[in-house]
C-alpha cells in the first residue's frame, strides 16, 4: 500500500480535521472550523512539540515538550542543542521531509522562541514561530 494520495486535492491533501488553536499550554477545538492542506500538519507538528515523549501509548517515542527547555539561567550551550532536538522530532512524521529550526531565548522574560522552516513531502514549505514558556506554548505565526 502506498502513502501517496489517489485523486487528492492539494487542499486537503493531508486530511480535514476540526481545526485546533493554541491557547497556553492547552489545545482548543475551534468549533466549526475545518482544517485541511498543510493547516492539519501544522497542527499536528505543534501539538507533538507540546506532548511529553512517551506519554502518548499508541506512539511512545513521539513527542517532545518543548516546555521542558525554559529555565531561569538556560545557558548558550544549552539552546544551541535545542534545534536539533526537535528537528530530530519532526522529521520522526512521515510528511516531513526536511526540517529548519532556530532557538533564541530571552533571559529577562524566560521565553524561548523557536521558529521552524518545515518542508513537506506533497506539499510546499511553511513556517512556525512558537512562543514557549515553563507553562505555555502560543503559536505567534504560521505561514505558508
Amino acid at each position: 500500500m502506498s502513502n501517496t494520495p489517489s485523486t487528492t486535492s492539494s487542499a486537503n491533501i493531508y486530511g480535514v480535521c476540526m481545526a485546533t488553536t493554541v491557547n497556553g499550554g492547552s489545545i482548543d477545538i475551534a468549533p466549526g472550523v475545518l482544517a485541511t492542506g498543510n493547516d492539519v500538519l501544522a497542527q499536528s507538528l505543534v501539538r507533538r512539540q507540546m506532548t511529553p515523549q512517551g506519554s502518548d501509548p499508541s506512539a511512545p517515542n513521539d513527542g517532545i515538550d518543548v516546555r521542558q527547555f525554559v529555565s531561569a539561567g538556560l545557558t548558550q550551550a544549552q539552546i544551541n542543542k535545542i534545534p536539533g532536538q526537535i528537528q530530530a522530532q519532526l522529521l520522526r512524521d512521515q510528511r516531513v521531509s526536511a526540517v529548519s529550526v532556530t532557538a533564541a531565548f530571552n533571559q529577562a522574560t524566560n521565553v524561548l522562541t523557536l521558529t521552524e522552516l518545515i518542508q513537506p513531502v506533497l506539499t510546499g514549505p511553511f513556517s512556525l514561530t512558537l512562543a514557549v514558556t515553563q507553562v505555555t506554548v502560543t503559536l505567534l505565526q504560521s505561514q505558508q
